[in-house]
């Protein structure tokens, strides 16, 4: 999955922690105490869309699937592909040749004004 912003300033994407507190008030209470100082809130669009590749190298460009209209653009687009490349050799030597490919054709076709913030890779 490969996340996509068009913000001129970092992004950022919060790093994944070993451990988490759900539902402990004490926690809650203190972080709705500092939200005002440490917090900003501001609406934003977002553009979310799968596609199933099948094994196969991407068009050329993907027009069709991402037209955006211009006085509308997402302020993020998050692109998820499934079954990048279908062929058993792929998972022994973690080929990227597909997803390579398939990414160059999604920087082909998506308005100049974004860039990548994130990218996962999720396998089997």
């Amino acid at each position: 999955m490969t996340f996509y912003s068009a913000s001129t300033k970092p992004v950022a994407l919060t790093a994944q922690r070993p451990w988490t507190t759900l539902n402990d008030p004490a926690v809650d209470d203190l972080l709705q105490d500092c939200q005002e100082r440490f917090c900003t809130f501001e609406n934003a669009s977002i553009f979310i869309s799968t596609f199933n590749v099948n094994g196969k190298s991407p068009p050329e460009y993907t027009n069709d699937w991402l037209n955006f209209d211009t006085e509308r653009m997402p302020d993020f687009i998050v692109i998820g592909l499934q079954e990048m490349d279908l062929a058993l050799g792929t998972y022994v030597t973690e080929s990227t040749i597909r997803e390579e490919q398939w990414l160059r054709a999604l920087k082909r076709s998506l308005p100049k004004i974004y860039h990548v913030v994130r990218q996962l890779l999720n396998s089997i």
